[in-house]
């Protein structure tokens, strides 16, 4: 009888140590996988992963991932070959803002004062600016989409007069998720869509695509997007794949251990 109570006493010492030295236990949360294709048909497929609070983002065969901690409302991007990670807080971003809107201002009065021809060109260099840089007006085009097994609306994105983006909406009762398991991606969403002229080429074209420029979240969530050149020529296209629950290692949504803080300086990462 001893040695039985002795046995089992083994497992229950395990489980009362996780629980009074703190243990991590796995964290519960969702999965995205999309698949994206640009103009020169090169695919990739991304990885979402989401917790309460935090989003992770990873490409597939890529060194680097995207982490966006929405209670701080701080955004990350890791370098796993380097072993770097690089902050960007919404201070930093409101800086950087402020330094860009003085040289706009700046490049606004040296346009006043070039020669007509000079100054058309410059302004239609303006005009055909990258879809995540301009501001754009969303219409509803059709509903009753379908995008793989869900049914969607057809959202259209103008600038200018242009259809630089198109959405598909699916609703979040047609995804069978509830939104407040979203929220922490409806956050980087906003994150993205406010500071996207600062981080300009810092964020991967699919982290742009799936997370920024459209103000539809409260329509469901976009299983699929296309962005389009000013001539109309389709430039790339990010489409959902599936959408799981899942339970990761904790852990899994913090920066790595042994990473270094790297500078942020914006449109050159």
């Amino acid at each position: 009888m001893k040695t039985s109570i002795q046995l089992l006493s083994i497992p229950l010492l395990l489980l009362l140590s996780s629980l009074f030295l703190g243990a991590q236990q796995p964290e519960e949360g969702l999965l995205l996988t999309t698949h994206s294709l640009d103009t020169e048909t090169r695919a990739s497929r991304t990885h979402i992963y989401l917790s309460s609070e935090k989003v992770l983002l990873a490409v597939e065969g890529e060194q680097t991932a995207l982490l966006f901690d929405a209670k701080k409302e701080t955004l990350y991007l890791l370098d796993h070959k380097k072993k770097e990670f690089t902050r960007l807080s919404q201070g930093e971003l409101e800086n950087i803002s402020k330094q860009i809107g003085l040289a706009t201002a700046e490049l606004q009065q040296q346009v006043k004062s070039l020669p007509a021809a000079q100054r058309r060109l410059l302004e239609q260099q303006l005009a055909d600016a990258p879809v995540e840089l301009q501001e754009l007006a969303y219409t509803q085009k059709a509903a009753e989409i379908a995008v793989k097994h869900w049914t969607s609306s057809k959202w259209a994105g103008t600038a200018s007069g242009r259809l630089r983006h198109e959405l598909f909406m699916a609703p979040y009762a047609e995804l069978e998720v509830d939104k407040k398991d979203l929220e922490a991606l409806l956050r980087l969403s906003a994150y993205v869509q406010q500071h996207q002229f600062q981080l300009g080429r810092s964020l991967p074209a699919a982290m742009i695509q799936l997370a920024g420029n459209h103000p539809l979240q409260q329509a469901g969530l976009p299983v699929k997007s296309i962005a389009y050149d000013p001539e109309g020529k389709p430039l790339f296209t990010c489409t959902l794949e599936s959408i799981e629950a899942i339970e990761m290692p904790a852990g899994s949504w913090d920066i790595p251990q042994g990473y270094k803080e790297k500078k942020f300086i914006a449109g050159l990462q």
